[in-house]
């Protein structure tokens, strides 16, 4: 509906060829959520806008609340009712720093396309001393990943998980 309203304001009425694209451009993408634009004129008199928003991929703690952050390092909402997602979340403050935030943010997107199911279990992640540590739900022990591929004992740690809870009442 934004998108509509804010294409409505500048090209509706106008020839194709002869509204600014460029001012449509920047208006759209000066929304957080926008990451990509494309703009298509089909004539005789269509305009196509082809939008990729930013996807959430961890909660981020701060003092002044919680938001979600994208994997391109964006902030994207305060977290809310309404945008509750079960994803990670980095709540510890050494954690926070920018060198951290942008290896956690690699970490966390390696995860997710490459370890889905496994992501999708974390409770937390942290940069420590010795590089990527992870939460899962319900183990309160952390898991040690390698800095240089992280998904690589993925399967491990999901048979010691697995084991540990089969064998629980």
């Amino acid at each position: 509906a934004e998108v509509q309203r804010v294409a409505n304001e500048l090209c509706l009425g106008k020839p194709l060829f002869w509204f600014d694209a460029e001012k449509l451009r920047h208006n759209l993408e000066s929304h957080r959520w926008v990451k990509g634009l494309i703009i298509r004129r089909d004539p005789p008199d269509r305009l196509s806008l082809v939008i990729e928003e930013r996807q959430p991929l961890l909660w981020l703690v701060r003092p002044t609340g919680v938001f979600l952050l994208a994997d391109d390092g964006v902030i994207l909402d305060r977290v809310n009712q309404s945008n509750l997602l079960p994803i990670p979340v980095v709540a510890d403050p050494k954690s926070q720093t920018d060198e951290a935030m942008v290896a956690i943010i690699q970490l966390a997107s390696v995860l997710r396309d490459h370890q889905k199911d496994f992501y999708e279990r974390l409770s937390e992640l942290r940069w420590g001393p010795r590089g990527p540590e992870v939460f899962l739900e319900g183990l309160p022990a952390p898991i040690f990943l390698s800095r240089q591929d992280p998904a690589k004992n993925i399967p491990d740690f999901q048979a010691i998980y697995l084991e540990r809870y089969a064998k629980s009442p």
